[in-house]
């Protein structure tokens, strides 16, 4: 029996409507899992290069600060090397050997060269006599010269030349044994025969300013036996010195070298064994707190008989300056977006075709 033409055709079963969005959400929820997955891999992959290149600007870091050191410690070995190869370093001799160094262009932060000579107490008129009568730069000699601070003691250790001498007038004369930050580098340079630094302290020219570090070589008198402590205690004639503005020659320094976003603390950690109580003093810091650290790295160097601790890290800036960093969400947008586009083109092909059936069957 025949359907009459007015007969509806029936209605498109749920599936058939739901079949289009089904297939589309597949394709995206697929697309977008492959996405979050690369994306994830990608992470993982530059969090370890950054790692790797953290290490190795680290290391950087710390060869940078024992190049500074070592400029320093050779030096003073030169300064040593004057008085040793010479019976009598004269002011004179002093002054134009610190003049042709050129410090100030070659160590930015090296406030001052000098020696300081031990006095013993039955010499201390003669020095201070002889000092007052010295000509040699000064043709009115220096007649207001004293021993400071004031008082009898067994020993002096008095900064005899130093130079630039304008620029350090004030520690002229000063007596470095009676400075704490100077006490304990000038026993163990002297009984140990090697290079000692102090801790850092407000010196004499500018006891308010910023800590200097002192460093200090001993020199002992031609042709005596150095075999042991109570020898070398003896020979003792002074010692060659440095010192050193630790903002110029380290913060500075560190400055030229550092990335945004990368910071370098320095600090005393105390001084080595047989010495006194380890106390923690900061030498430099290259930053501020204002950048949550991201990455850290700690080392520690012993240097001159004290130990110093260096404390290097990078924050959000440095990590996302690295080549690379922003492929991660580049990767996933693109990714969503591919996802999204495949998914519509999934679903108007499906709603094409569940059309073109319905159209047939009617």
């Amino acid at each position: 029996m025949k359907a009459s033409a007015g007969t509806p055709s029936p209605a498109p079963s749920p599936w058939r409507l739901l079949a289009p969005l089904a297939g589309a959400a597949i394709v995206l929820a697929v697309g977008a899992t492959i996405s979050f997955s690369a994306s994830s891999i990608l992470s993982r992959h530059l969090k370890e290069e950054a790692q790797a290149r953290f290490e190795v600007r680290s290391g950087y870091m710390l060869a940078s600060l024992e190049h500074r050191l070592n400029d320093f410690s050779n030096l003073i070995l030169g300064m040593q090397g004057l008085f040793i190869a010479s019976a009598h370093v004269s002011r004179e001799e002093f002054r134009r050997y610190s003049e042709t160094l050129n410090l100030q262009q070659r160590l930015p932060g090296l406030q001052a060269l000098s020696f300081q000579r031990r006095v013993v107490r039955q010499d201390k008129a003669a020095f201070v006599a002889r000092v007052r009568n010295d000509r040699s730069l000064d043709p009115q000699g220096y007649p207001e010269f004293a021993i400071r601070p004031e008082g009898e003691r067994a020993e002096y250790t008095v900064i005899d030349f130093i130079e630039p001498m304008q620029a350090n007038i004030a520690a002229f004369g000063y007596d470095a044994g009676t400075q704490p930050g100077n006490a304990d580098a000038i026993r163990q340079a002297r009984d140990t025969g090697r290079v000692q630094i102090s801790e850092p302290f407000g010196i004499a020219q500018n006891p308010e300013g910023r800590p200097r570090i002192v460093l200090r070589a001993p020199v002992y008198r031609r042709g005596q036996p150095l075999t042991n402590v109570e020898q070398r205690r003896a020979a003792l004639d002074g010692f060659v010195v440095l010192t050193v503005e630790t903002h110029a020659s380290f913060v500075e320094y560190f400055k030229e070298l550092l990335m945004e976003g990368e910071r370098l603390i320095i600090e005393d950690a105390g001084p080595a064994p047989g010495s006194s109580v380890a106390r923690r003093t900061p030498i430099a810091d290259t930053g501020s707190d204002a950048g949550r650290p991201l990455l850290n790295k700690r080392f520690n160097l012993e240097f001159g008989g004290r130990h110093w601790e260096l404390r290097y890290s990078a924050d959000a800036a440095w990590v996302n300056s690295l080549p690379g960093q922003d492929y991660q969400d580049t990767a996933l947008a693109g990714g969503l977006v591919i996802s999204l586009l495949l998914a519509a083109l999934t679903l108007a092909m499906a709603t094409a075709r569940s059309r073109a059936l319905r159209l047939a069957e009617e």
